[in-house]
């Protein structure tokens, strides 16, 4: 994988952070249309990517809100989540189920004075991200209520994700790292509880339901 220049991340610079300026910068010659039958993914900017895979699924950009947050110098960024899902190029129909993994690309932006905005990193290649039912679990409300210092340099957002399958819902904590000096980059901290509530009631012997609260020291953290 290519290592992380902070000078190539600043050589892009775009008007604007609409679906547009965003799809144009990164994504050139791959767009072209697909047709979507899913209400969530219709109410999003959305694009088809690539061509069909042998299984006649499309891979759909879809992008998330814009979240604005500071750096730990109080610096304003700008982040884009631009997700990638599949759609059945038949049927328009999100590819889901409970192993269907999905995956984003993450940019965060500073402003500069005239008005355009600079990239100041992104997400490598090979980032993984937490994925249920065909999405990737990076929700703007989630990363915004989460967001804190990781470290004396480092902003980031602490946020849990979950997958439920057969009436058992699991819950884990994501801490996503909001580099400047390297990518942008998503770890799991560990397990935030679990519960299978949706087969047994409160009185059953079988039922469970645990949470495990969660510590992260950070105040002296040089990262």
């Amino acid at each position: 994988a290519p290592a992380f220049s902070a000078s190539q991340m600043a050589q892009v610079k775009i008007k604007d952070l609409s679906f547009k300026e965003i799809m144009r910068q990164f994504y050139n010659g791959q767009m072209g249309y697909v047709f979507i039958d899913d209400d969530e993914i219709e109410a999003m900017p959305n694009v088809g990517l690539g061509i069909a895979n042998s299984d006649g699924e499309r891979t759909v950009a879809v992008m998330h809100p814009v979240i604005n947050y500071k750096n730990t110098a109080g610096e304003p960024r700008y982040l884009v989540i631009i997700e990638k899902v599949l759609i059945n190029s038949g049927s328009g129909y999100l590819v889901s189920c409970h192993v269907c993994a999905a995956t984003a690309d993450l940019y965060s932006f500073k402003k500069l004075s005239n008005g355009q905005f600079q990239l100041v990193s992104k997400t490598s290649k090979d980032v993984e991200f937490s994925t249920s039912w065909g999405r990737v679990g990076l929700y703007a409300k989630d990363i915004q209520n989460g967001l804190q210092p990781l470290g004396k340099n480092l902003m980031g957002s602490i946020f849990m994700n979950s997958y439920t399958s057969t009436g058992t819902t699991d819950t884990w904590w994501d801490v996503l790292y909001l580099a400047e000096n390297e990518f942008i980059n998503l770890y799991t901290l560990g397990e935030a509880g679990s519960s299978n509530a949706g087969n047994y009631e409160e009185d059953s012997p079988l039922y469970y339901d645990y949470h495990d609260p969660l510590s992260f020291p950070t105040e002296n953290a040089t990262y």
